[in-house]
Formats: C-alpha cells, structure tokens, sequence
C-alpha cells in the first residue's frame, strides 16, 4: 500500500450477518534517511532552574536534551575538546521589539546516554552519541558551574575551542550561568523564550551545524525557570517572535567560512505610529558565524530618522572586558549604521556580534516600509568584507530636498532669493551652493538656475 493513495475495500456476506469492519492506523510516507554524518540536534529544553541572585542579577540555567539525527556518531569525550559546547540564551517580546536579556557560558559535555527521544537508538553510548541516541543534561547539570567555558573560546564555525578551557575566578551563585536582570523579568504583557545551541567540531565538519538551535516559550521569576508550550526543534529564538507576530519577517542568510557554513539569521518588525512615521525593529541573531559582525547597517535616502535605539550583548563572569566595548551610531544620507568602536588588527577580542548571540536596534523614519537590503560588515578578515541581507523592510526614499528652497519653509518664493542674496553678500558658508568649499560668482549663477527652475 503506498502513502497518498486511498483504497477501497469491498467485503462479501451473507443475508443476516451484522456487525462492523474497521480499518486501524493511518498510512503515512516512512520516516526521512538520517542526515550524512553526525548531527546533533536540540530535542528538547527539558526544565530549568532558579539558582539565586546578586547585585540584582538572577541566575538560571535550561536543562537540554540532545539527539544525534545523523548516520554516524558523535564525538563525546570528556578529556579534550571532541565534545559539544552548550550555550543557553533567554528573550523578551515587548512592544514590538524583541532582546536578548541573557546568556550563559558554555556547558561542556562529558559522557552521552542511549535514549530515543527523537528515534530509535543504537545503543551506543558514553564517548559518543549513537545514531538515532538522545542524551538529557538537566537543568541543574547545565548550570553546574565547574562545568561552564568561556564563550570566547569557541570558534563556532569549525567546533574547535582549547581544552582545558579557561577557568577565571567564578562569581558566587550567579557566575557563569544564565544571567538576567530582575528588573527585565515579570514585565506584564511580555513573552519570554528561552534557547540553547550545541557546537561541536564533528558536526560543523559534515556541514550539520546550521540545525544545532532550538527554543521554548518560558517564564523566569525571582525563584523559578518555569517552561512553557513544548520546544519548538531546529529553530532560533527569532521565530517565536514571528509565531507570535506573523507581521514579522524572519530570513537567514548564509556564507562560507573556507568550505564550512555559517549563518545569521534576522528578524524585522515595522510599526505604522499614526502620525506620519513608521519604527523599524530589527535583531540580529549571528548563530554561528566566526567572523562576527562589526557592524549593522539599514539604507536610507532623503528620509528623517531619529528614536534610535541599540543593545548588544553583555559578557559575563570575567570574560574579556573588551567584548562588551559599546557600539555607536552613525547617520548619513545613505544609512543608519550600528558598529563596534574596535578592530581586529587592534583588539581581536573586541565587541563584535559573536556567535549563539543577538543585537536588537531601531529607530523611526517619517516614510513608510518598502522592501530593501540591509547589510553586515565583518569583524575578522576573510572572503569579502560584508554580507547582504536582501528582502527586509527598509524606510523608503524620500522626496529629495528642493535646493531652490534657500531657507527650507517648504515654498520657493522670493524670499529664498532675498536670503540666498544676503548669506552670498555675507560670505557665510551656506552660500556656498555648488559645494565647491568656494563662495564665488559661480555659486551664484547655479542658484539663479535652480530658482528658474522651481522644484
């Protein structure tokens, strides 16, 4: 019997027979063929946990359960760096913007059971996870402090770190782990996601380490991690906010990092305010990209921005000062740009947007949406300088402004003369209209053009 094809029984009686004939199951196409080579996956953010707080920060950590959906299996040996890395991550949706509000450092594996969460195992366990194996790593587990590496460490592109990986002094209680501000919790009407990633060199050699991410709806407080819904597999954190809002616009865009992939994934949100302007909401997610992101940027022409808003991520528990270096902002006639102040002749572990972690920026423009490409700048060197990221929202260009129109009151009357007449006699710069850096006759002569003919 195939699957998609309906089949129609007939059954012979006999006069005076009764009962009923039922069909069980359902057909359905048979399970797809594991992916080529090892392939870790997040099956599941199984629990979390509440682990104090200090100086106003919380603590918490996401308990992960991991699957191996690929034929072969995967390295898990403690003692060295063939073992996966586990970073968890937490969100807020609120008023049409979503933000990281915290991350952790790494949990670092050490052995793999034989369970079958999401298949069926081949009962090959302890240095590696079998195919079709899943292996649970509690909450408390993922938060066990000895067990936490720096970020900065990994290079989530290849799966190398340095093992063993640097072990700073540990804050109490909140060192290391999942770290949240009490004030960015229990905020009324937000929506809370939690996420976790895996990285490990074997999988990022077969090219499987785009599916590493997945999320759940969650609840922190200030004494539990409480878990929401069910995890949703193989996904950023970004895609519960476009769950949520179908408005929003969620798109990845992939590069290669020598023969290896690399991805960030976006999300954009637009806001009509009623009052002629329009807020652009962006994050950006880099889930595996070494190189890093230096910069933002969102093309603009002829159009008025201002309310601008940024946040990049904060490094925890004595991981180089230098990562959290803050951004600026840069406004000109082409675009609103967001970049790191460092450069990676000069600080290698400045403020890039590094890897399972995101930035979120906005601002409002007095034109309404149209469809455009944003652009990243890399941090490190490589195979070209910047990546675009085609078919986002972008304000729309403006009407050009009208030179004619000398003292910018929307009309070109005879005033614009008289004031253009008085700043030339005057010598003051704004009577430099051919932009030569000269204020001469021929200044002079081209805005006499430009008033003859209007806007």
């Amino acid at each position: 019997m195939l699957p998609g094809v309906t089949y129609y029984i007939m059954v012979a009686g006999y006069a005076g027979a009764t009962g009923t004939f039922q069909l069980e199951g359902t057909l359905s196409a048979p399970p797809p063929p594991p992916t080529p080579g090892p392939d870790v996956i997040v099956g599941d953010l199984s629990d979390g946990m509440y682990w104090g707080a200090a100086g106003g920060i919380n603590a918490y950590s996401i308990g992960t359960t991991s699957c191996n959906i690929g034929d072969t299996n995967i390295l898990w040996q403690a003692n060295n760096n063939l073992h996966p890395v586990i970073g968890q991550n937490i969100y807020r949706i609120e008023n049409n913007r979503m933000e990281m509000i915290g991350f952790s450092w790494l949990k670092h594996g050490f052995t793999a059971l034989t369970q079958n969460l999401c298949g069926t195992c081949s009962g090959q366990g302890g240095p590696v996870l079998g195919v079709g194996c899943s292996d649970p790593y509690v909450a408390s587990l993922n938060g066990d402090q000895s067990r936490l590496g720096p970020r900065s460490e990994v290079n989530a592109t290849t799966g190398f770190y340095p093992y063993p990986f640097t072990s700073p002094a540990t804050p109490a209680t909140i060192g290391r782990r999942l770290q949240v501000l009490a004030t960015e919790i229990g905020h009324a009407g937000a929506t809370y996601v939690g996420e976790a990633q895996y990285t490990t060199a074997d999988d990022a050699q077969a090219h499987n380490a785009l599916n590493n991410i997945s999320y759940r709806l969650v609840t922190p407080t200030n004494s539990a991690l409480n878990m929401l819904s069910g995890t949703v597999r193989m996904l950023p954190a970004l895609k519960a906010w476009q769950a949520i809002d179908p408005t929003v616009v969620v798109s990845s865009y992939d590069y290669n990092e020598g023969a290896l992939p690399a991805r960030f994934w976006i999300a954009a949100k637009t806001v009509d305010n009623g009052n002629g302007t329009w807020t652009y909401n962006y994050t950006v997610f880099n889930l595996n990209s070494d190189r890093s992101a230096a910069s933002f940027s969102v093309p603009i022409s002829n159009v008025t921005t201002s309310a601008y808003f940024q946040r990049t991520p904060v490094y925890h528990s004595n991981e180089p000062l230098s990562l959290n270096n803050p951004w600026s902002r840069t406004v000109s006639g082409t675009s609103v740009t967001w970049g790191t102040p460092d450069s990676y002749a000069t600080t290698p572990m400045g403020s890039a947007l590094r890897w399972s972690t995101s930035a979120t920026f906005s601002f409002t423009a007095n034109t309404a949406p149209a469809t455009g490409t944003c652009t990243i700048a890399f941090f490190k060197p490589g195979t070209g300088s910047t990546l675009a990221l085609t078919n986002l929202p972008v304000p729309s260009a403006g009407t050009p402004p009208c030179a004619a129109d000398f003292n910018n009151d929307g009309t070109v009357d005879f005033f614009d003369y008289l004031d253009f007449v008085d700043a030339f006699s005057s010598n003051l710069p704004s009577a430099d209209f051919n932009g030569d850096s000269v204020i001469d006759f021929f200044d002079y002569l081209d805005f006499v053009d430009a008033f003859s003919l209007g806007c």
